[in-house]
């Protein structure tokens, strides 16, 4: 489709885009982060199509964060990094018998 020159009328899509894009990355990484991979799929799938759609609107500028698929990338890379200081934090928080020896003779 093609966009008239109305500057309102591509604010009012750009505007529509950009709010369904927002949501549709939050939701993606709460369900990653979940670790609910059907979700997380049919949102995969959902971004194919909601970028061909936006790139077939003629006069539209481009995506100010990139495509939606862009956006799922980059918020699964989060997601995992997430998970992984996680874990590491909980294995430093453990205490090794090296550790120990270390406390008993610097309290003693």
């Amino acid at each position: 489709p093609e966009l008239k020159d109305d500057s309102s009328i591509v604010l009012q899509v750009v505007g529509a885009f950009s709010k369904l894009q927002t949501l549709a990355c939050q939701d993606f990484i709460v369900h990653s982060k979940a670790g609910e991979a059907t979700r997380a799929g049919q949102i995969r799938e959902f971004a194919t199509k909601f970028d061909a759609l936006r790139m077939g609107f003629e006069g539209l500028p481009p995506a100010a964060g990139g495509p939606l698929k862009d956006c799922l990338v980059l918020g699964e890379a989060t997601a995992t990094v997430e998970k992984q200081l996680i874990f590491l934090v909980a294995e430093i928080a453990k205490p090794t018998s090296d550790a120990k020896l270390l406390q008993l003779s610097l309290s003693g």
